[in-house]
Parts: structure tokens; sequence; C-alpha cells
């Protein structure tokens, strides 16, 4: 399920990037090829980063860094696994700090959320302690994940388009092919 909202989330903002308008269901119905592969992307990229943090920090934030559009590029692109990841790694390579950045960001938006809707559900549970007020504090922290979640799949599906209008000049390619589908072979000459 968790790999099917990730592919959801993308092809809805490449959709709406472009202008398009796209409805959940239809985003859902397209996602559904794509949710296994992102699923495992999310897994190994999880995986690999949990491996990293163990050896310090910054292997971990380096492997988070590097694979960031991997499931981008896996659902925009139809790539494979391993293709995903390189090229997630070839279009992220010189532009690594700004995607911490966004990823600073997301922690502290979650953060802000979770302590949000945590304090009150800590007062909660010291006012009347028992297994409602240590449910309630869970679902306080589930709407604060659903909340935060999508966020970070939005925000790297953007970064996904802004690395390929960067580095490959995406946004001409568009143009170019707008254009030439609105040439006539008349008008072409």
């Amino acid at each position: 399920a968790y790999g099917l909202s990730l592919a959801a989330t993308v092809l809805a903002v490449s959709e709406l990037n472009f202008g398009r308008p796209i409805t959940i269901r239809q985003s859902f119905a397209r996602a559904l090829p794509f949710a296994l592969r992102s699923f495992w992307l999310f897994f190994v990229i999880g995986l690999a980063t949990s491996v990293g943090l163990l050896f310090f920090i910054f292997p971990g934030v380096l492997v988070v860094v590097t694979y960031a559009v991997a499931i981008p590029v896996a659902v925009i692109e139809n790539l494979k696994a391993g293709a995903s990841f390189r090229r997630s790694e070839s279009l992220t390579k010189g532009r690594r700090g700004s995607i911490f950045l966004v990823f600073l960001l997301f922690l502290v938006m979650t953060y802000i959320v979770g302590i949000m809707l945590g304090v009150p559900a800590a007062i909660i549970e010291i006012w009347r302690p028992g297994p409602s007020s240590a449910v309630f504090t869970i679902l306080a922290q589930l709407v604060a994940d659903c909340l935060t979640a999508p966020l970070l799949t939005i925000g790297l599906s953007l970064i996904y388009y802004d690395l390929r209008i960067r580095k490959e000049g995406f946004d001409l390619q568009v143009m170019m092919s707008a254009i030439g589908e609105g040439a006539s072979p008349a008008n072409s000459i």
C-alpha cells in the first residue's frame, strides 16, 4: 500500500506539473504497475540508509541524498530498480547539498507537527493514564505522519523535475515537443 501511495503521489505531481488535471482515483489506477517497484526502492534505500547510519551519520545521509529521486525516476521514466538508482545518482550529482536542505526542512516540519499533536496527547496521558490515552498518543503520531509524509514525496518529485530542467534542459524539450505537435507539415517548411 505504501509503494502504491508513493507512486500515485509522484504521478499526481507529474500531471499537475504539466497542468493536466488528475483525480486521486486516476492517480492510483495509473500507479498500480509501479507499486511493488516503488516499495522495493523505498525498502532498499531505507535499509542502505540504516546501514549507513550505523557507520556514523554521514554515509546514511549520503545514501539518502544520492538516491532521493530514485522513486520519481522509476515511476516517471518507467525504469527498473538498478537503472533508477544509477539515474538518481547521476541527476543528484552536484546538487546533494540542496537536497539535504530539503530533507532537513522536512524533518523540522515533521517535528513541529509531531510536537503540536504530541503535546496534547502527552498531557492527556499524564492527566488520565491508561490504555485509551496511549491509543490517543499513537493516533496523534499517526496523524502527524500522515500529514507530513506525502510532503516529502511531493518535494522529491519536484526536485526530480528541477534536476532534469537544470541538467538536461527538460523544459526546453517539452516546449519544443509542444511546438512540434502544434505545427502542421505545411507550416514546418
